[in-house]
């Protein structure tokens, strides 16, 4: 860059390599990078508790182990970027409510058609037509893919019991029948996860920042990016909120639901 005049420039992209490697230098001296999955692990597990990180898929306990190891060497000033850490927590949440929501009622959804009622209003005509894109992401999302976003799964929480997508599709009453008596804590379950998407940090929630750092805008670089991640964290496995619990007991009903089907089938 000197070279064509750009000096200034290439100073400071000199002076940011110089300290990268100062900071690479730094956590090998320390240790840091001999065990530093092992170490993301274990923290993860300790923090999760033992059901939780058991309940989690290899890729999902990766992406916790990635987090945990670019938060460390951005410690180091190896690494600068906050968002990374952010999605990769997010990603997590994401994949596992999919799971917990979609994955055991795939032949329900898989099944269920969506016919629009009549429409008697302008207001009406556009309130359903938001529950026809829901019905059409989770209907994919139970079929070919993709899964649901963090974005589409609160408006999936938002119309688990709507009398106006019950009118168009039969899929959350059927679902609903297959619970039964467990309905009451389930529907428990399922608003203290909605909770959690309400839940804010700096006037974020969980779903503006998984935006937030998939999709960087230029107001991207006003989001404190290192409490953000902090409060993340809290909110997978703190109480009150402890997003991966309820996701865990979500499940446990769902399977329990379905068994109890089967035997009386």
């Amino acid at each position: 860059m000197k070279e064509v005049g750009r000096i200034e420039e290439s100073e400071k992209i000199s002076l940011e390599i110089e300290n990268r490697a100062n900071g690479l230098r730094s956590a090998q001296q320390d240790g840091v990078l001999d065990n530093l999955r092992l170490e993301g692990e274990r923290a993860w597990f300790q923090y999760l508790g033992v059901e939780n990180w058991r309940m989690l898929p290899d890729k999902a306990r990766s992406e916790l182990v990635d987090s945990y190891s670019m938060q460390r060497m951005i410690e180091y000033r190896v690494l600068k970027m906050w968002a990374p850490v952010v999605l990769a927590i997010a990603k997590v949440a994401e994949a596992e409510l999919n799971q917990a929501l979609i994955e055991p009622w795939r032949e329900v959804f898989a099944s269920s058609e969506f016919q629009a009622v009549d429409i008697s209003s302008k207001k009406q005509e556009k309130k359903i037509e938001r529950r026809r894109q829901l019905f059409t992401s989770v209907k994919k999302a139970a079929t070919t893919g993709p899964e649901l976003t963090l974005g589409q799964i609160q408006v999936f929480l938002e119309n688990f019991d709507d009398d106006l997508m019950d009118s168009c599709t039969d899929a959350f009453v059927r679902i609903r029948l297959v619970l039964d008596n467990l309905l009451p804590e389930f529907q428990e379950i399922l608003t203290r996860i909605t909770t959690c998407f309400l839940a804010r940090e700096s006037e974020m929630s969980i779903v503006d920042l998984r935006n937030a750092s998939a999709h960087p805008r230029p107001d991207s670089a006003n989001i404190d990016w290192g409490t953000s991640v902090l409060w993340l964290r809290q909110l997978l496995g703190t109480p009150p909120l402890e997003l991966l619990t309820n996701i865990r007991i979500l499940k446990r009903l769902s399977n329990t639901a379905l068994e109890r089907r089967k035997e009386q089938s």
